[in-house]
């Protein structure tokens, strides 16, 4: 949650109910998380300030505030206030001269008192919130017995108890503010947490700005062992790369080299974490087919030897030469040669094309010198012209593709009757021993994207029958029938009398099936058949959003939903979600509905 966004709710709650409740919620901000016990509890004990004069809270004030947008139910009679809104309050708390410090000794105090019994209970769970509550509590007054009891608890865990790692983890990110002189701690929780998440590159970032030496890290009194990383498959990649360039290539400078393998590793260093042998090998020989043609013909030559180095190769496409020569014989300007045709196509190329686009943009940021960017980019615009599609270079299609913007074509009919199987792929030229192949691409696309149109309408037909049945079961035939009517695009009075009933009556069968469609049958019953209709699935289209409105979800989730969505994106059912994060199942199935309902008003504003 953004800090303006806090701020307006912690000034609506002051104005609805006033200065006194405002008082309450300072100090209910002090503990991790609330029951309405405790906060009569606290009600009951802090009624007056550090002066001794009455604060006058109603006794409403608890209920008020635990139903306010300030908290949030997280479980049976368990409430949160969002990680900024306990921030500001508890800032406002320190910062009131009624309060300050004095009052959050007092509050540490009577936390302490309140949990004690809570710490020798049968119930681990019970036992774990008490620890830490009674942490929330010492972490003001008496960080640094915090920190060696958090570090104390680090060292007893092992590498394979992950739910354990993401616990403490996110108790220690609770903290951070609090725990700020011991900086060691927090880097330690953070690496070990990506560790067992298998974020190796995470892990390595964060343990590598741990200024101890050495296998083991000192926090007050407490050493904790580093986890021994294992080399990144990328790292040895990026390794042997280094070692071969230093020797094939000495008289580039290092930066010049390590800007080349980058451009031949890539970016995305985690795909090669998960290729098996054979993937890894083809990886690395397609490493080795980019560095031979960026060292042949670009690397080291001036630009405008490079450019004419890209040109001849290209133009040495017999394919291509064909149908270039073909098009010019039919076309009004016969004086045009094949290297004029072919250099309109190559830039047009490196000026339209999203691959070649992003590929400039990558290679700026990898090198600063120009003769460096020029070879990168024409080693990868030779690499990816020559890409086999359907047995052809995909520069054959890329000029089918310009003949058709320039209309300077007509050299491919497509029957009416079929899309897709042309009268001929085949064009004679002049040497009537050698045949061209002018597939439509565009009839093609057209093809493939009739098929997808289909395959949507099929899918959307078995939605349908799936949630008529759920509604048959759950809210009988009627309202299959006000389903059916719906989607015809009836409106709701004309509905009303196809049914025989009151428009009252239809309106609030609507809000009936409103409700199951997108609070039971979306998140519970159907969920992949309605993502994968929608295309809103978490794993493959971040539930519809576009990457902005991502990112403008996880600001509005609270730290609890964000490690939910995080879980849940990682392929965590329900169930893992809530033993990992040591929740009730309808706890995580809670957090989930909202973070689902959230995403679903962020698409409905486009």
């Amino acid at each position: 949650m953004k800090l303006e966004v806090a701020t307006r709710r912690i000034k609506t709650f002051g104005e609805r109910f006033g200065e006194a409740h405002l008082y309450l919620a300072y100090h209910a901000a002090f503990p991790l998380a609330l029951t309405p016990d405790l906060l009569y509890r606290m009600w009951a004990n802090f009624q007056r300030d550090i002066n001794g004069e009455a604060l006058n809270i109603p006794w409403m004030a608890v209920a008020d505030l635990l139903l306010s947008s300030l908290c949030d139910e997280v479980g049976h009679e368990l409430y949160e206030m969002d990680t900024v809104v306990r921030s500001a309050l508890l800032k406002e708390l320190k910062g009131n001269s009624r309060f300050g410090d004095k009052r959050i000794n007092k509050l540490s105090d009577f936390l302490l008192v309140y949990v004690q019994q809570q710490l020798d209970s049968h119930d681990p769970d019970i036992r774990d919130f008490a620890q830490v509550q009674r942490w929330t509590a010492l972490a003001y007054t008496r960080p640094s017995e915090v920190a060696q009891e958090i570090a104390s608890v680090l060292a007893g865990l092992k590498l394979q108890d992950k739910t354990e790692w993401v616990r403490m983890a996110s108790v220690v990110e609770t903290f951070a503010e609090s725990l700020a002189e011991f900086q060691p701690l927090l880097i330690y929780a953070r690496g070990k947490d990506r560790f067992t998440h298998a974020d190796l590159e995470g892990a390595v970032a964060q343990l590598s700005n741990l200024t101890q030496q050495g296998q083991q890290v000192e926090i007050p009194g407490i050493w904790l062992n580093k986890p021994k990383l294992p080399l990144l498959e990328a790292e040895r990649i990026a390794q042997y790369w280094l070692k071969r360039l230093d020797i094939e290539c000495p008289e580039q400078s290092f930066a010049n080299r390590e800007s080349i393998v980058k451009w031949l590793v890539g970016s995305d260093l985690d795909r090669f974490e998960v290729l098996n042998s054979k993937e890894l090998e083809i990886a690395k020989q397609a490493m080795e087919y980019r560095y031979k043609i960026l060292r042949q013909r670009y690397l080291g030559f001036a630009r405008v030897r490079a450019y004419r180095n890209l040109i001849t190769r290209l133009g040495s496409l017999v394919t291509l030469r064909h149908k270039i020569q073909t098009w010019v014989a039919l076309s009004r300007d016969r004086q045009r040669t094949v290297l004029d045709v072919l250099q309109e196509v190559i830039q047009e190329l490196l000026q339209s094309d999203s691959y070649i686009q992003q590929q400039m943009i990558s290679i700026s940021e990898l090198t600063t010198d120009d003769r460096l960017k020029n070879a990168l980019l024409f080693a990868s615009t030779e690499e990816y012209c020559l890409r086999p599609v359907r047995n052809q270079p995909l520069l054959a299609y890329r000029f089918v593709n310009f003949l058709r913007r320039t209309q300077r074509g007509g050299l491919t009919q497509v029957p009416t009757q079929d899309l897709v199987r042309l009268v001929s792929e085949e064009i004679l030229t002049d040497d009537s021993d050698n045949r061209i192949n002018l597939v439509d691409t565009q009839a093609v696309a057209e093809y493939q994207e009739a098929i997808e149109i289909e395959e949507q309408q099929a899918l959307g037909k078995t939605v349908q029958q799936e949630f008529e049945d759920y509604l048959y079961e759950n809210l009988g035939e009627e309202a299959i029938d006000w389903l059916r009517l719906y989607l015809q695009g009836k409106p709701q009075d004309e509905i009303a009398k196809k049914l025989n009933q009151p428009l009252k009556e239809v309106f609030r069968l609507r809000e009936k099936i409103s409700y199951h469609a997108v609070r039971v049958f979306a998140l519970k019953g159907k969920p992949e058949l309605v993502d994968s209709w929608l295309s809103i699935s978490l794993k493959e289209h971040n539930l519809g959003l576009t990457p902005k409105q991502w990112q403008q979800l996880h600001e509005q989730l609270t730290p609890m939903q964000c490690q939910v969505l995080e879980l849940r994106k990682a392929g965590y059912s329900i169930e893992d979600t809530a033993s990992a994060l040591k929740l009730e199942m309808h706890q995580a199935m809670g957090e989930w509905t909202k973070v689902y309902l959230l995403a679903q008003a962020l698409r409905s504003q486009d």
